[in-house]
C-alpha cells in the first residue's frame, strides 16, 4: 500500500499545482454546454508529469486543445488527443497561409534571419523604392525577433510572421503550453475523471 500512497500523493500535488480552468464544448462561441473541469499549466513538461501522475493513479484522462476569446470566461474544447499531443514541440508547428516561421535558436543573428527570410533565395530588386522598403521591413523585423542570448542549450524559439508586412504574429517557445494572437488564446488542457474509490483504497 506504502506504493499507492506514495502515487496519490505525487498525483494530488500536481492537481494542486495545476491551473484548474472551466470548459464547455467547442462550437457554441464561449456559451456553457455540457460543462467541464479541465487542468492546464504554464509548459508541457508540467502536463505531462499530472498525465503520467494521473494515469498511474488509475483515473481516465482525455488531452484536449481548448481555444477561448478575450472576454470569454469559459475555454472550448477542440480536438480530443492524446499523451502524444504532449511533447516540447506541440504549439511549434504549422503555420496559416499567410503566414512562414522561422525558428530562433542560442546564438542567431536577428539581422541575418531577417535579412535572409525578406531577401533570400528568389527576391530579386525591382529599384530603389523596392530597396528602401525591404531594408526598412528587415530592420523592423529583426528589432522585434526574439533575443537569441535569452535562450539556452537546445531551447528554440518559433516565430511566426505574416508575410504581407513581415511582422510577428505571435512566437512559441520550446515546451511552452499554447499562445495568444490577435484576440484568440489557445493552449492544452487534461479532464480528469477520477476513479472510484474502493473498500481496499480507503483502507
Amino acid at each position: 500500500m506504502e506504493t499507492n500512497t506514495k502515487t496519490k500523493d505525487n498525483y494530488g500535488a500536481l492537481l494542486a499545482k495545476a491551473k484548474r480552468i472551466d470548459t464547455t464544448q467547442g462550437g457554441g462561441n464561449g456559451y456553457p454546454r455540457h460543462l467541464q473541469v479541465g487542468y492546464t499549466a504554464d509548459t508541457m513538461a508540467e502536463l505531462r508529469e499530472l498525465y503520467e501522475a494521473a494515469t498511474a493513479d488509475g483515473h481516465e484522462v482525455d488531452v484536449v486543445m481548448l481555444h477561448r476569446r478575450d472576454g470569454w470566461a469559459l475555454w472550448e474544447r477542440h480536438n480530443r488527443g492524446s499523451e502524444h499531443d504532449l511533447g516540447d514541440d506541440r504549439w511549434m508547428e504549422g503555420a496559416s497561409n499567410d503566414e512562414c516561421s522561422l525558428t530562433m535558436m542560442a546564438g542567431d543573428d536577428c539581422d541575418k534571419e531577417a535579412f535572409d527570410l525578406i531577401c533570400g533565395v528568389g527576391y530579386e530588386l525591382e529599384d530603389m523604392a523596392d530597396l528602401f522598403t525591404k531594408a526598412k521591413a528587415v530592420r523592423e523585423l529583426a528589432d522585434e525577433l526574439p533575443d537569441p542570448d535569452e535562450l539556452d542549450g537546445e531551447e528554440q524559439v518559433e516565430v511566426f510572421i505574416d508575410t504581407n508586412n513581415w511582422t510577428i504574429n505571435y512566437t512559441v517557445k520550446t515546451g511552452q503550453n499554447g499562445y495568444s494572437y490577435d484576440t484568440h488564446q489557445y493552449c492544452t488542457a487534461l479532464i480528469i475523471t477520477e476513479k472510484e474509490e474502493d473498500e481496499e483504497d480507503e483502507d
